[in-house]
């Protein structure tokens, strides 16, 4: 059986941002096979969301690069309250 689902009140350039998707993926412009993609995507993740950002964020900098940072050591450290007068 063939499930159908419709989505009414999309944001303005949604269609279109589907069909640029599909488009870069292979998909022929077919906005409808995206949409059905991302759906199944979702839907089939075991990952927390949080999870699923850091993969992607993974993906990005195996792809593009990274930015080294420094590590900061502080020697001493204590958290203050920012109600009380100093």
């Amino acid at each position: 059986m063939t499930e159908q689902l419709l989505v009414r009140k999309l944001p303005d350039g949604t269609k279109a941002r589907l069909v640029e998707r599909a488009r870069f993926h292979g998909r022929k412009e077919s906005a409808e096979v995206e949409a059905r993609e991302l759906f199944r995507e979702t839907l089939e993740s075991r990952e927390a969301p949080l999870q699923a950002f850091f993969d992607a964020a993974d993906r990005f900098r195996a792809e593009f690069g990274g930015v080294d940072l420094t590590e900061i050591k502080y020697d001493h450290w204590e958290p203050q309250n920012p109600f009380e007068e100093q």
